[in-house]
């Protein structure tokens, strides 16, 4: 091409992009947060199965204190077994 053609091109970049692109570029926060309430939801279970179980060691301690106290002072097997159920 002669020198006088080239000084009238004028360069110009063009940017693309798909429409597929965009929209990963929109949503790919949403889907990042998506992923978290399955880690929530398990990690709640385990505290809250931890709570319970808990209680439920604790509730079993006085009971078997309870046991204890009374069997010291006298009662009976039987008479312990139907006060505690």
């Amino acid at each position: 091409m002669p020198s006088r053609y080239l000084k009238n091109i004028i360069l110009i970049t063009i940017e693309y992009n798909f429409v597929d692109q965009r929209v990963s570029r929109k949503f790919g926060d949403e889907q990042r947060i998506g992923t978290l309430p399955p880690f929530f939801r398990t990690y709640n279970s385990y505290i809250i199965l931890g709570l319970f179980g808990r209680a439920g060691l604790y509730g079993n301690k006085i009971a078997l204190r309870n046991w204890g106290v009374r069997k010291f002072l006298g009662a009976s097997v039987a008479r312990c077994y139907y006060n505690a159920v």
